[in-house]
C-alpha cells in the first residue's frame, strides 16, 4: 500500500488527513457520495486567495476562542467566589 501511495505522490500522513476531509459525516467510512463530492471539492490547486481567506478565518476564530476563554475563566472565578462566600456564611451547597 505504501508503494502505491508513494507512486501517487502521497505520504501515509497525508492519506489520513485526506480520509478525514472526505469522511464528512464522521462515520469512519467514506461512502461513494462523500468520495465523489470530496474529490470535486479538492480538484485543482488552491489559489492564493483561497489560502489567504483560510488564514484570515483561522485568525478570526482564534481571537474569538481567546475571548471566549477569558469570559469562561472570569465566570468560573465568580462562581467559585460565590460558593466560597456562601460556605463562609454557613450556607449549605445546594445541588452539589
Amino acid at each position: 500500500m505504501k508503494t502505491y501511495l508513494g507512486a501517487l505522490g502521497l505520504d501515509t500522513c497525508e492519506v489520513e488527513g485526506l480520509f478525514k476531509l472526505l469522511d464528512v459525516d464522521g462515520s469512519g467510512f467514506v461512502d461513494l457520495d462523500e468520495f465523489v463530492m470530496g474529490l470535486l471539492r479538492l480538484k485543482g490547486m488552491a489559489k492564493t486567495v483561497d489560502v489567504a481567506t483560510l488564514m484570515f478565518e483561522h485568525k478570526k476564530l482564534s481571537k474569538q476562542m481567546g475571548h471566549l476563554e477569558v469570559v469562561v475563566e472570569e465566570n468560573c472565578s465568580k462562581v467559585v467566589h460565590a460558593l466560597e462566600s456562601d460556605r463562609a456564611f454557613g450556607m449549605p451547597l445546594v445541588g452539589i
